[in-house]
């Protein structure tokens, strides 16, 4: 095992658990973590439990991961639990941040201070001590917490929400505390998944630090089975020496396809 960045995701909602919204945000965020060079080790669904939320921050705390990302349980309706539950598990007070509020306040051009709605400053609250970072497409913060070895960051719920706070702060944060670049590509082959798919990981073994798999629904949604995308994955020290593994595997997996007289149909 080689010492990438561990990365746990917590989508919090009942809804999520009893099918009524889709979680579209794990799926999302994991692709984003992997092709950061970091090693995602699982992602879990909890209900507007304290209990069950509790239990499963503290066990990702307890398998020492780097950095824990949750959606979902920052607005301002009862359910919304997130930060006084995260507050409660520190010991620590839920307080309004006002510099959030001031924040989102100027964007929307409000200059009556005197009477600011409740659902804001519900929003606008983070566990005492916290860094909070304004969201770019919405009011929930991105709240940031240094728990002993974890780095937690508690994001909205929306999708548009979690994409925005991700690539405006937990993506820089990540990328300055990775050990690792990454270079990717996505080719095409002439080939059934159960014909590459032994093919894809012979190269994982031999090529240490890649990641290959092929995007078998993307080719069920054209009706194309037997012409696979093929996503690959290299990590290095370097960018230049993610792109040197990139280069060599790419080369061995032309060499494989060849001598079954296959190949690459779209590089």
């Amino acid at each position: 095992m080689d010492n990438s960045l561990s990365v746990e995701i917590v989508c919090i909602g009942t809804e999520l658990l009893n099918g009524f919204v889709q979680d579209s945000n794990s799926s999302w965020l994991a692709k984003e973590v992997a092709l950061l060079g970091c090693d995602l080790r699982r992602i879990t669904i909890v209900p507007d439990d304290p209990d069950a939320m509790i239990a499963t921050l503290q066990g990702t705390f307890q398998r020492n991961t780097d950095v824990v990302m949750t959606s979902g349980g920052l607005g301002p309706t009862p359910d919304d639990m997130t930060v006084s539950v995260v507050a409660q598990m520190l010991g620590v007070k839920a307080v309004v941040n006002m510099d959030i509020v001031n924040e989102v306040l100027e964007r929307r051009n409000i200059t009556d201070r005197t009477n600011i709605h409740p659902a804001l400053l519900a929003m606008a609250r983070v566990p005492e001590n916290a860094k909070a970072y304004p969201n770019p497409v919405g009011i929930g913060p991105c709240i940031h917490i240094q728990h002993g070895k974890s780095t937690l960051f508690l994001m909205p719920g929306p999708p548009a929400e979690v994409q925005g706070v991700f690539s405006a702060h937990v993506r820089p944060f990540i990328r300055s505390v990775s050990p690792f670049e990454i270079a990717s590509r996505r080719v095409v082959v002439n080939m059934f998944e159960a014909e590459v798919g032994p093919i894809l990981y012979e190269l994982m073994k031999a090529h240490p630090g890649s990641y290959l798999k092929g995007a078998l629904v993307e080719a069920l949604s054209r009706g194309d089975t037997q012409h696979l995308p093929v996503d690959i994955v290299c990590k290095g020290k370097t960018l230049e020496a993610a792109a040197a593994t990139l280069s060599h595997l790419l080369e061995d997996f032309e060499q494989h396809l060849y001598q079954r007289g296959k190949q690459i149909v779209k590089p």
